[in-house]
């Protein structure tokens, strides 16, 4: 990274690169205060008006011991550790793990002013509203493998959804076979009406032009089925 190996990197390599692992360990014997001076130490040392600023924003204790925080609490003190050094790259994973609404949306807004100054982000995040309002591309992930890396708009162009369709009256599928970016077309009464499933990949305005055909008693939108988990 940046040339050298982490392992070798020392002071150098810890001062341009902020890191927050999936599960944050620290020595819970000390005040959040001293844990994250110590980590600062590591870093060549920190300006202490950065970590008292996103103390601030993050709403966390300085003068708590690490031991009686809470997850949430002790994930913030993994986000200030990880931000206090303003370092060139950030590494995060999960990084909004624990944390209410509130604080996630700032999370967001700090994320925004990092990249207006130009630094790098990488972020795994199994929020795809978190990945939507942060990323510029997004990798996603299926069994360990990477499957596609693109803007978060193509992807969600190319993404395949579940659609589930409910009618008043009959439809027959020859209908919806030639809608386009419609697969796996099926037709089958429920009770008093009738529903309609499929596959849709891209835009549905066709979709929604011939569904309007009929009286729709209910549509819906699945998830879609590729891998949710994000960089």
């Amino acid at each position: 990274m940046f040339g050298e190996t982490p392992r070798r990197g020392g002071i150098h390599q810890r001062r341009r690169i902020g890191y927050l692992p999936g599960d944050f360990v620290i020595d819970d014997r000390q005040t959040v205060a001293a844990a994250l001076s110590g980590l600062a130490a590591l870093r060549g040392g920190v300006d202490s008006r950065q970590v008292t600023e996103l103390a601030d924003r993050f709403d966390l204790d300085l003068g708590r011991r690490v031991r009686e925080l809470s997850k949430g609490n002790r994930q913030k003190v993994g986000l200030v550790q990880a931000f206090m050094h303003r370092p060139e790259l950030l590494i995060l994973d999960e990084p909004t793990a624990g944390l209410d609404p509130l604080l996630r949306r700032e999370f967001v807004s700090l994320l925004g002013e990092v990249r207006a100054e130009g630094r790098t982000v990488f972020i795994s995040s199994h929020i795809l509203s978190e990945v939507q309002a942060t990323a510029d591309r997004v990798g996603m992930i299926r069994n360990g493998r990477l499957v596609a890396v693109d803007s978060v708009a193509s992807l969600r162009q190319r993404a395949v959804r579940r659609v589930l369709i409910t009618f008043a009256d009959q439809i027959r599928p020859i209908e919806f076979e030639s809608v386009p970016n419609l697969a796996d077309v099926s037709v089958s009464p429920d009770g008093d009406s009738w529903q309609l499933r499929a596959h849709l990949t891209g835009p549905a305005d066709a979709l929604v032009k011939v569904s309007a055909g009929h009286t729709v008693c209910e549509p819906c939108w699945s998830k879609n089925r590729t891998s949710k988990r994000s960089s």
